[in-house]
């Protein structure tokens, strides 16, 4: 299987000079030429209190095994620099894992810096990347990242695996979609089978949640909603080791 390099450039898009382009690994000092974080915020991952994070989007699954990183190399700001970070994973923004914490090294505040050494990672399969910052190099209140790399190889789902194991086994329908006060979700199980469901926001955050037994197979669940923001939701469900979802939009 292919190995791919995702190279991800966290701030402001702009090409070193000239020079730099002859060695390709090297970062920028600019201070606008990197990701900084100085305010929390709710952690995509609802077991994870508020604070300072990325989130990476990969588009498709991936197997990851190592991570490389450019710290921020602003010279009057390198104290606001990571010096731990912790990684967390998710094939479908709701479920997730922790991989490791990592020890970081401070940037130098050059343009020669050409990051740290790669670090190895375990993660089987994942879509989202969630990287939080746990600590700096003494600043208060602000974090920051120059840049991050991650080698990784594309997962390949065959269209012939089992239906018993497949996500898609269960089945929800939400009526009406989008909704203002409230839906109804239309739900395909297994008969005689505890299921567990929870609606949550895009950032992770829980709406609402409860449990369910039905002596057949389909069942229709009613979901207020009335005092929820405009947005986006995803209604997910789960039921023994088959899971499913569905996204539900609430207008005013």
């Amino acid at each position: 299987m292919k190995k791919i390099i995702f190279t991800i450039a966290l701030g402001i898009s702009t090409f070193l000079s000239l020079n730099a382009q002859c060695f390709p690994d090297r970062h920028s000092t600019n201070w606008f030429d990197g990701w900084m974080s100085c305010n929390p915020q709710a952690s995509p991952d609802p077991n994870l209190k508020a604070g300072h994070w990325l989130l990476f989007d990969l588009g498709k699954r991936y197997s990851i095994r190592g991570i490389r990183i450019w710290n921020y190399n602003d010279p009057d700001l390198l104290a606001r620099g990571i010096s731990k970070l912790s990684i967390h994973y998710s094939g479908d923004s709701i479920r997730w894992y922790h991989d490791r914490d990592l020890d970081l090294d401070p940037a130098p505040g050059h343009n020669r810096y050409e990051g740290m050494d790669w670090k190895s990672l375990t993660i089987p399969e994942a879509k989202y990347i969630l990287l939080t910052a746990l600590e700096n190099f003494g600043a208060s209140g602000c974090y920051g990242l120059g840049e991050v790399m991650f080698e990784a190889e594309e997962v390949i789902i065959s269209d012939n695996l089992d239906e018993t194991a497949s996500e898609i086994d269960l089945k929800v329908r939400l009526l009406p979609n989008p909704f203002s006060r409230q839906f109804q979700a239309e739900i395909d199980l297994i008969p005689d089978q505890m299921a567990t469901w929870q609606v949550t926001d895009l950032m992770g955050r829980k709406w609402a949640s409860g449990s369910l037994h039905s002596l057949k197979s389909k069942y229709y669940l009613r979901v207020l909603s009335e005092n929820w923001p405009a947005g986006n939701y995803v209604f997910s469900i789960n039921q023994g080791e088959l899971y499913a979802k569905s996204l539900v939009v609430k207008i005013n």
